[in-house]
């Protein structure tokens, strides 16, 4: 795992310039949120899936799912698009957010001062609806937050350059992105041999889930000189999100706790 960096006033400058381009090309006026392609950044190494939104008219803009884990949170939100979510509880709801990174295009009013200030600092002028650029990490349990590190600025950068590639090849051929080998269903740009190609890929598989390390020896001692009892009682447990943000100690990020409620049925 690479150490986050302050981002450069270059790397700033170059993903804003890389965001304006995107959007002059206006690829949700033939494109749908479902024509998934993806890019592997040969700086990080990491795999980005990217959906263009924009099609319905109310948000624009290119949304890119990070890794494994990423794909699986675009698969949940394609299945999900046609399900009546209104009786869905706030924790069902928590686990459908993507974890992606997302450029959109906004309203003047709708930037948070952060996005202005960072504007006005490089001097950029838009002056249409829906073109002030805004960039936001998305992860289940969070809110969205601002772009801190520098690897997550140029990773953004790189993938709405590599999109332009897609979405104009995308306009002269719409069959760019289907597949001919269902084994390999996902276009796919790579570097090889300091150029960036065409690949076909399998669906990645899911990522195991990461659970603490646990002492064996220590709890095997635990568990030899405690002395069980048998009980009567029914315990009810469950698990959730507090639907409520709270900032973190160790981090100015929102985020919703979960929580885990054990109650004693007797009582």
């Amino acid at each position: 795992m690479s150490i986050p960096s302050e981002p450069t006033p270059g790397d700033w400058e170059r993903l804003y310039q890389a965001a304006d381009s995107f959007r002059t090309l206006a690829p949700w006026d033939y494109m749908a949120d479902t024509d998934l392609f993806a890019v592997v950044d040969p700086e990080s190494g990491r795999t980005g899936y990217c959906s263009i939104f924009g099609a319905g008219g109310a948000i624009f803009g290119l949304a890119v799912f990070l890794g494994a884990r990423g794909f699986e949170t675009f698969s949940v939100q394609a299945s999900s698009q046609e399900e009546d979510l209104s009786q869905a509880d706030p924790t069902e709801l928590m686990e459908r957010l993507p974890y992606a990174i997302m450029a959109t295009f906004e309203d003047k009013a709708d930037l948070e001062p952060k996005d202005a200030a960072k504007i006005a600092q490089l001097g950029q002028r838009y002056s249409a609806g829906k073109a002030w650029p805004m960039f936001r990490l998305h992860e289940p349990g969070y809110a969205p937050w601002y772009l801190e590190d520098g690897g997550d600025v140029r990773f953004l950068a790189f993938m709405l350059t590599q999109a332009q590639d897609v979405v104009r090849r995308f306009k002269a051929n719409p069959d760019l992105l289907t597949p001919s080998d269902p084994s390999q269903p996902i276009f796919m740009r790579l570097e090889r041999e300091g150029i960036m190609v065409d690949t076909w890929a399998e669906v990645p598989s899911q990522e195991p889930a990461r659970y603490p390390v646990l002492d064996m020896d220590e709890l095997v001692q635990r568990v030899r000189y405690q002395k069980p009892q048998k009980t009567a009682s029914t315990w009810e447990v469950d698990y959730f999100y507090l639907p409520r943000l709270v900032a973190g100690e160790e981090s100015r990020r929102p985020e919703f706790p979960r929580v885990v409620l054990c109650m004693d049925r007797s009582l």
